[in-house]
């Protein structure tokens, strides 16, 4: 499976795999940073979603697709990690 976690602040780790310094993919979950944004603004949440987006095409995207099956899967893990970054950021806000 794999899982969005947003993440306040990110640590460094060497074997990690950095797309961007807000987003940071271990194995098969990715830390997305919040930090630096205003949670409590529209342009801060759609910031984040944003990232949430990316995130999830990093962990589950793949441009060699081959067959529908591939792609079937990796619509399936893509809206899957959305669908949990995107509840973590709801959770977030509603604080």
């Amino acid at each position: 499976m794999k899982l969005i976690i947003l993440a306040a602040a990110l640590a460094t780790l060497p074997s990690a795999v950095s797309a961007s310094p807000a987003i940071t993919v271990i194995g098969n979950t990715a830390h997305v940073a919040y930090r630096d944004l205003d949670l409590h603004s529209t342009g801060g949440r759609l910031r984040l979603s944003d990232r949430i987006r990316f995130a999830a095409s990093l962990l589950c995207g793949d441009d060699q697709i081959e067959s529908l099956t591939v792609g079937s899967k990796q619509t399936s893990c893509y809206r899957h990690a959305l669908a949990s970054g995107l509840s973590q950021m709801n959770e977030v806000t509603s604080r």
